[in-house]
């Protein structure tokens, strides 16, 4: 995943936009959990924790949809 290399590199914007990006094209939710995971993370870099969140509230949303279609 491109956005997440770009995070791990330190470019936190260049992977938030390709991690925002990559988000606008997915319908997979366990996709979608993973690119809300890492924005989350580019926030938490540029110190944004309340932005990370509200990321991690969507996340844990999606989280709990597919743990209930596995049922």
């Amino acid at each position: 995943m491109q956005g997440q290399s770009q995070l791990l590199m330190g470019e936190i914007q260049g992977g938030r936009t390709l991690l925002v990006e990559a988000l606008a094209d997915l319908e997979v939710a366990h996709r979608r959990a993973l690119v809300l995971t890492n924005l989350a993370l580019a926030d938490i870099a540029d110190g944004e924790w309340g932005r990370a969140e509200v990321l991690v509230d969507q996340d844990s949303v999606v989280a709990h949809v597919m743990a209930s279609s596995d049922c």
